[in-house]
């Protein structure tokens, strides 16, 4: 089972190296790394981005990877090994602020934007993407937006009460950019 794990990444981005050097740490081993940034003709979006690395990816599942957060050494091996014939989508918690951020009966208490609307934190059948509807400009609420359509093409979907993925707040990514644009 080959995992293509899509970093999206252009212009400044400080934390890169981290978040490459926590994938060449997994103990998972057949995984194809997709850097990729928005075409140049288009919406200058993490979306975009993402998009792009989609098209490009040859594993049969894919994850995601911001270009500023980080997964632990055994994220994508507990992932597949959860990952059936029947699985369309597996799913883990994340670490914010060092606050775990899981799903279950205290989603809602941990705050559900972060684990549920999310594309991080996931592993998800590269054919779920095969036509999907998306708005590559949308900028603030892209994942959710994503990350729905995903889920309710999903025959199964697996949740592991456990969190991998690192998110770090960072004001100079393309969010908080543009959330800073506009408060």
């Amino acid at each position: 089972m080959k995992v293509s794990v899509i970093v999206p990444a252009w212009g400044r981005t400080p934390y890169l190296s981290e978040a490459l050097a926590s994938l060449s740490a997994q103990t998972f081993r057949d995984i194809e790394i997709v850097r990729c940034e928005p075409p140049p003709d288009g919406p200058q979006t993490a979306n975009a981005a993402r998009m792009a690395g989609v098209s490009r990816a040859i594993g049969e599942w894919v994850a995601f990877l911001d270009a500023d957060d980080t997964l632990a050494p055994e994220a994508i091996e507990r992932l597949t090994s959860k990952a059936t014939g029947t699985t369309d989508v597996v799913v883990s918690g994340l670490i914010r602020n060092g606050v775990k951020r899981l799903w279950g009966p205290d989603i809602w208490s941990t705050g559900p934007g972060d684990v549920f609307n999310s594309l991080v934190a996931k592993l998800f059948r590269r054919c779920l993407f095969d036509g999907i509807v998306r708005d590559d400009a949308v900028v603030l609420g892209e994942d959710l937006l994503l990350t729905a359509q995903l889920l309710h093409r999903a025959r199964e979907i697996v949740v592991l009460n456990d969190a991998f993925y690192r998110y770090r707040d960072n004001p100079d990514s393309v969010t908080g950019k543009y959330l800073k644009e506009i408060l």
